[in-house]
């Protein structure tokens, strides 16, 4: 070990310094030697002189160095770290040979002082490699301070400089290390950017692909300047041009301070010429006609050379070939620029079959119960797009931190085996929270695993309290009944209601079994079977017509109809996309058949996201929900509360106030979430309405509400969701509606799910 140290020792110490020397010589000679500590002070070396082996006026000798580096960890036990440094000496072939010795020292405290004129960011000390109550590094100041150096050129200080100072404490190995942030002007924002030489291209559209912004209206406060960001910015106008048939284009820039406060960003362009496509060719293409592979690229459309636009193409023909077998296909593409010829050529390869399959990385769960989400089966043609749908579905089951899919060929043959390898992740959670749903203020508990013991199924425990309703459940689900692909769920709880007109207590039972029809699509069928017992009815309730027993026994069928197409930002929120609803529950209860039905149709649009994902969305909701006649009075339908209308107490409204349900509900929702900071807060602007009625064609007065709101973000804390509060105001309301204007959710209130 020692003299693989040595030997790798030199050379690196001199490749560090390659800049400074004219001439790598085979030997140096050691002009001088300094012993000094990281704070610059004079090491005394009189006690161990003697035994050093590095000399003065001596070749410089790699194994030496090593020995002598090792003879002052052990002979000088109160420096905890020792490093050598070379450097030119006064003539060629001489050095300067310097030692650097780092004393024991904890660090007591971290301090960032920021002269005046520069702003205190948040989050700096989490950035810092230089922690307290660790040992001190002389090595993590320059990467810290160079980190203190970029984080304030991002926030828009460009001539910013950043030092150091040691400060003992006062116990003999306690440090504090401070950190002298100087910002060298106020912060710079950018005032505007302006383009030049642009003919092709409008300036709008080369400002959208770039970072850096201004202002985006008059009252909004300018953007902090940030060199690497304007770097970035720059790069992509470059691919923007190239991308659009401009190979030769060329960028100036230039900023301009004004005041040292703002910043006029100019960017020069030299277009040059614009390449066109006059022909596209296709050669090696035997399993599909050379017309149906331009047709699929869109490479025959394009009239212009655009990288962009070819490596897209070449991305479409490879996934069209592997999607009928063909997963070793390459694609390759040439093009002329004189005469406009764009050429691609195709090696199709063999289709591929898979001989075999094979999971790695498993611990608990067993092969045979990975593969049944590994939907391919022995002889089937490797299909690439299959793959990666198997994938997207692993991931999402949740059983596994990491999943990857290989197709390994055998050689000289069509066929090979694919490799699954999976990383188990841990499956068990405990939740808990407070916040609000459609029930008023609530506490909630939950526990569960959604692996037991490495089969698939899952098993939970989830409690809520609240100042109306306590619920205990215990829900089991098989997410591959008997190996199939079918979904089981059944649930059991208790709930425990306070009501103004009646208490409630309900024993439900469910079945449900769910099949995924396409990514988007499912649908459910199941059963149900419930005890329901009303006590404390308050006076005159019974005598309004209504017949109310105290005891009710409820079966019934269950069938659900989901369309889901949605994704989110950063913040976990919806920020594009839809989802429908449709649920039928057609029962028997002791007052005789009936049916209750639901229905809810979502959608949301990205008007944009700020630089940590977070989007501008624009949403809608509309609720519809019927209850036949002889539905049990809690079967049937109430508004106000979270999920149908904010600002009304929960499920206050009835027809004519009656405080009977209604057998019609209709609920409509329209908001806008933008974010405030990052992607952990969002302001909400929103306005909901609600009505019901004994049917649709005679509903209630209409209530109306519009409201603020402030969300937080915390799904990656204990909690794994985010919290809502805010203000509603009654727009429209009913002599005698009990108004609650403040609002506090927690998560996500879904009413599809609490039929």
């Amino acid at each position: 070990m020692r003299k693989l140290l040595s030997t790798v020792l030199i050379p690196c110490l001199l490749l560090f310094h390659t800049s400074v020397f004219a001439e790598v010589h085979d030997q140096y000679i050691i002009e001088r030697i300094t012993y000094i500590t990281d704070k610059g002070d004079d090491v005394d070396m009189s006690q161990i002189q003697d035994k050093i082996k590095t000399k003065e006026g001596e070749i410089l000798n790699s194994e030496y160095l090593t020995d002598d580096i090792q003879l002052f960890m052990k002979k000088l036990p109160q420096y905890e770290h020792v490093s050598a440094s070379i450097e030119p000496g006064s003539e060629e072939g001489k050095v300067y040979l310097n030692y650097t010795f780092q004393k024991k020292r904890v660090v007591r405290i971290v301090r960032i002082l920021v002269d005046e004129g520069g702003a205190e960011l948040e989050g700096l000390l989490d950035g810092l490699a230089t922690k307290k109550a660790r040992a001190f590094r002389t090595d993590t100041l320059e990467r810290d301070k160079e980190y203190l150096r970029k984080t304030y050129v991002r926030a828009g200080y460009p001539k910013v400089k950043v030092e150091h100072k040691l400060v003992e404490g006062s116990r003999e190995k306690d440090l504090e290390v401070q950190f002298l942030v100087k910002p060298g002007s106020q912060r710079v924002r950018i005032k505007k950017i302006n383009f030049y030489g642009n003919h092709s291209i409008g300036d709008d559209i080369l400002k959208d692909v770039m970072k850096t912004r201004t202002r985006s209206w008059f009252l909004a406060s300018h953007p902090s300047y940030n060199d690497f960001t304007l770097e970035e910015d720059l790069e992509a106008v470059l691919r923007h041009y190239k991308d659009n048939g401009f190979l030769d284009v060329k960028l100036q820039h230039d900023i301009k301070l004004q005041n040292n406060k703002y910043a006029w960003i100019t960017i020069i362009i030299e277009e040059g010429r614009r390449y066109r496509v006059n022909k596209v060719t296709v050669d090696g293409a035997k399993a599909f006609e050379a017309n149906s592979i331009k047709k699929l690229s869109g490479l025959d459309r394009i009239k212009y050379f655009s990288e962009r636009d070819l490596r897209q193409g070449l991305q479409k023909v490879r996934q069209h070939y592997g999607r009928n077998g063909f997963a070793l296909v390459q694609t390759l593409s040439s093009y002329d620029p004189m005469t406009g010829a764009l050429g691609i050529l195709i090696k199709e390869g063999e289709k591929q079959y898979v001989e075999d399959i094979k999971v790695e990385g498993h611990e608990k769960m067993k092969p045979e119960r990975i593969l049944l989400d590994v939907k391919f089966e022995k002889g089937d043609l490797v299909n690439i797009e299959k793959i990666q749908k198997t994938l997207d579905k692993m991931k999402a089951t949740g059983y596994y931190s990491d999943v990857k899919i290989d197709y390994v060929p055998m050689e000289g043959e069509n066929k090979g085996t694919l490799l699954v390898q999976v990383k188990e992740a841990g499956t068990q959670y405990i939740s808990f929270g407070f916040g609000a749903s459609a029930s008023g203020p609530n506490g909630s508990f939950a526990y569960g695993n959604n692996n037991l013991f490495g089969t698939g199924l899952g098993l939970s425990i989830q409690a809520m309290a609240s100042e109306e309703v306590n619920r205990l459940g215990l829900i089991f689900s098989d997410p591959h009944l008997f190996g199939s692909d079918f979904e089981l769920e059944a649930r059991v709880d208790y709930e425990d209601r306070q009501g103004d007109q009646y208490d409630q207590q309900r024993i439900r039972t469910r079945i449900m079994i769910e099949k995924a029809i396409t990514e988007q699509l499912r649908i459910g069928f199941g059963a149900r079977l419930e005890f329901v017992t009303l006590d404390d009815m308050a006076e005159g309730y019974q005598a309004q017509n209504v017949d109310v027993r105290k005891e009710t026994r409820i079966i019934g069928m269950i069938s659900t109809l989901v369309y889901k197409n949605e994704t989110r930002d950063s913040a976990g929120d919806v920020k594009k996309g839809h989802r429908i609803k449709l649920a039928l529950l057609p029962s028997y209860a002791d007052e005789g058949a009936y049916l209750k039905a639901f229905t809810e149709i979502v959608g949301a649009v990205s008007l944009g996201e700020n630089s940590s994902g977070a989007s501008h969305t624009l949403s809608g909701r509309i609720t519809l929900g019927y209850a036949s006649d002889k539905a049990p009075v809690f079967e049937k339908f109430y508004a106000g509360g979270i999920g149908t209308i904010r600002g009304f107490d929960s499920r206050s409204i009835t027809p004519n106030n009656s405080g009977v349900g209604a057998n019609a509900l209709i609920s409509m929702n329209a908001s806008y979430s933008f974010p405030l900071i990052k992607n952990r807060i969002k302001g909400v602007i929103f306005i909901e309405a609600a009505s019901v009625g004994t049917s649709f064609t005679s509903m209630d007065g209409l209530r109306a509400v519009g409201g603020l709101g402030v969300r937080a973000n915390l799904r990656d804390t204990f909690l794994g969701t985010s919290i809502e509060a805010g203000y509603a105001h009654p727009l429209i309301s009913q002599e005698g509606d009990r108004l609650k204007p403040f609002y506090f959710m927690f998560g996500e209130y879904d009413p599809a799910y609490d039929l």
